[in-house]
């Protein structure tokens, strides 16, 4: 059961993943900037954060309803996650603009997580500069995207790169994560996002 599990959630992260040059227009594409993977409760769940494009781009528009936004799929497997999506969203997923990646405790407790990294190896449009959290309550930490930030994406980034030199945090790359796969078969230590009680995103090293 275990193995049909971690096969559906191979071909359907491939799936979901496999975005690349299409000839879709622009304004026809959706562009996340942050995906989270988990498993709760026998569901896969996948969230993509979407940025708001219009204010990140300087052309929101006084009055105009440009928030950020969370597309969250749940399905008992991951062929069924990727049907929702293609059901319900009518652009284009396009993985192009992704920065932040976060996983879930229960990918890494099924250790569902080398399924996805083969998955992401072959998207081509991903690129392995992103960075890999860790977050014990992916929902929670999404929820942020729209509602106290225009971006976690950006946000995220920021923590790290928008300091002082001196200052700068590291943080794992996905080109990292892959390194300790292929070297030693394992997934290396990641920064957790984690909520403080006053409310703000802290990360953990």
């Amino acid at each position: 059961m275990k193995r049909f599990v971690e096969m559906m959630l191979m071909s359907v992260l491939c799936a979901l993943f496999l975005c690349g040059c299409t000839g879709v227009e622009a304004e026809k594409r959706a562009y996340p900037q942050v995906i989270a993977v988990d498993r709760v409760e026998d569901e896969n769940l996948v969230i993509f954060g979407m940025p708001n494009m219009e204010a990140a781009t300087g052309q929101d528009k006084s009055g105009e309803d440009n928030q950020a936004s969370t597309l969250v799929f749940r399905g008992s497997n991951m062929k069924e996650v990727n049907k929702m999506y293609e059901e319900t969203q009518e652009k284009y997923l396009d993985l192009g603009h992704v920065n932040v990646l976060i996983l879930g405790n229960g990918i890494l407790k099924n250790d569902m997580w080398e399924q996805m990294l083969a998955a992401l190896k072959q998207e081509p449009t991903v690129g392995e500069d992103i960075y890999v959290f860790y977050a014990e309550d992916v929902e929670a930490v999404l929820d942020y995207n729209g509602n106290q930030v225009d971006s976690l994406g950006d946000y995220l980034l920021g923590i790290y790169e928008n300091r002082p030199y001196h200052l700068q945090k590291k943080g794992v790359t996905l080109r990292q994560v892959y390194k300790t796969w292929y070297e030693k078969g394992d997934l290396c230590a990641l920064p957790e996002v984690t909520i403080q009680q006053q409310g703000y995103l802290q990360i953990k090293e």
